[in-house]
């Protein structure tokens, strides 16, 4: 039913929760997974002229290793640009049945304010 998925991710503390408990999936088809994480323009800008991407490249690493050892065949990609945009086109353009990702229980408006991977997918 849902054979390939995107997990969208990010560097907090929820993306590392959330990779570890995806073995349940498995009762759904779930055979391929694609992590994805995003970063805007600004935070891409940024990261040009620091040592950050090293840190972003580990935790991806980090969180593929998580999911390959729950049996998923696991691709890892970093994509700049509009979250919501660029991650629904590729679930659209690659066949992504499901788009998982995770978000820290809190407030509306706290997520309106200091953003959030799972509330830009979701709008």
């Amino acid at each position: 039913m849902f054979k390939k998925i995107i997990i969208a991710v990010d560097l907090s503390t929820e993306s590392f929760v959330l990779t570890n408990c995806l073995t349940g999936l498995k009762a759904y088809g779930t055979e391929e997974c694609l992590l994805l994480m995003s970063l805007n323009i600004q935070q891409s800008a940024s990261l040009a002229l620091s040592y950050a991407n090293d840190v972003i490249e580990e935790t991806l690493s980090n969180l593929k290793e998580s999911v390959e050892k729950q049996g998923f065949t696991t691709e890892s990609r970093i994509i700049i640009g509009n979250v919501k945009y660029e991650i629904n086109k590729i679930a659209e353009e690659e066949n992504y049945s499901i788009i998982v990702v995770g978000a820290e229980k809190d407030s509306m408006m706290k997520a309106h304010l200091f953003g959030g991977i799972a509330y830009d997918v979701i709008n």
